[in-house]
């Protein structure tokens, strides 16, 4: 191959690569704006779509949980789980996780789902932002699985660990501010 050919297929690669990262980024910077579309609209990811009023609702359910498991409080968390299952909706991919800790027999079966769930709320916090304000922190427990450690959120200030509930109520710290 010469060198004429070499430069113009160089050249035809960065155009080709040029318009694919011009469209993918187009694309992307679109996402923000689907927060308003109804949960039945789209999905992006594994993460539905939902309206302002589902998604802020969500959230509160989802620290009702963690209060609830915090406090040791089995029925309650069952019922802020069941609650979340029903602002989630039948087509969000977080609704089967929701349903096995509100159909959970005990905390100790509770809680690593609730740390599945607070890694998917984290992703959704991370894509649609934290609603009118809302202050939402995020904490971390080092001991958590034979010190793998684990991480939650809150909409409060001071650690209310619910991995360890009334056991150990503070083990852990903020790391950060979503």
């Amino acid at each position: 191959m010469n060198k004429k050919n070499i430069i113009i297929i160089s050249v035809l690669g960065l155009g080709i690569g040029s318009f694919i990262a011009i469209n993918s980024f187009s694309s992307s910077s679109n996402e923000g704006m689907e927060l308003t579309h109804t949960h039945n609209d789209h999905q992006h990811g594994s993460h539905q779509m939902m309206d302002v009023g589902n998604y802020e609702e969500s959230l509160k359910q989802y620290f009702n949980l963690q209060k609830s498991l915090a406090n040791d409080n089995l029925s309650s968390a069952k019922q802020a789980a069941k609650t979340l299952a029903v602002v989630l909706g039948e087509k969000s991919s977080v609704t089967p996780l929701v349903h096995r800790i509100h159909h959970s027999d005990s905390l100790d079966k509770s809680r690593p789902l609730f740390e599945s769930l607070s890694k998917e709320i984290e992703a959704l916090v991370m894509h649609h932002g934290s609603p009118n304000g809302m202050s939402i922190k995020k904490y971390h427990c080092p001991m958590v699985d034979n010190n793998r450690g684990a991480s939650w959120l809150q909409n409060s200030e001071g650690t209310k660990n619910p991995y360890y509930g009334s056991a150990m109520p503070h083990c852990g710290s903020k790391i950060g501010t979503l």
